[in-house]
């Protein structure tokens, strides 16, 4: 899947929303002077562009992606690639973040320190499948082939390996999942 410009414009505006409530040519310029996670984001956004179309664009690619990789190590944050990532990723706080290049996250999705989201480590374990609008605390992980629903939220220091249906909290190690205070659980 070939990302459009008009697309990649897109998301790199949903992430300053995500960052500082607006998206203005001001935001754009403290992302690239002084943001973190926002920083690293618009570099791999910009380098998972013009990588799909790096045959007409190879000189704006090799800077993408050389300040892509620069910042993915200054930081400690491994974002293999954008592609499946969608718009409005915020980085809470930087070091410590894993995003497989395999898993997908949806829109408006909050990362903290310390996360994990990617493959249990066997061979077959698939990779995890992360809806709109969900927030992953520090230093949680969440791993192989599961569903965390639109809407749900993965605690601090969580290790999901199971289903979060949509709206629940997981909490603990392996992590269970809490309904929200106005639900009553089922079963």
């Amino acid at each position: 899947m070939k990302l459009t410009f008009k697309e990649t414009l897109k998301q790199i505006k949903e992430d300053q929303l995500a960052y500082y409530r607006k998206a203005t040519f001001g935001t754009l310029c403290k992302t690239l002077g002084s943001g973190v996670g926002s920083r690293l984001v618009f570099w791999a956004r910009l380098n998972a562009y013009f990588g799909d179309h790096r045959i007409l664009f190879f000189p704006l690619y090799v800077l993408c992606r050389s300040r892509h990789r620069k910042y993915g190590f200054k930081f400690g944050i491994d974002i293999y690639s954008t592609k499946k990532i969608g718009g409005g990723l915020l980085i809470g706080h930087f070091s410590g973040i894993v995003l497989s290049k395999f898993a997908t996250i949806g829109k408006n999705c909050a990362v903290f320190q310390g996360v994990t989201v990617g493959s249990g480590g066997r061979s077959g374990d698939g990779y995890p499948t992360i809806g709109d609008n969900v927030y992953i605390g520090a230093g949680a992980k969440v791993l192989g082939n599961i569903k965390v629903a639109d809407g749900a939220a993965i605690g601090a220091n969580a290790v999901v390996v199971r289903d979060v249906p949509a709206g629940y909290s997981a909490i603990g190690i392996p992590a269970r999942n809490i309904p929200p205070k106005n639900m009553t659980p089922a079963g």
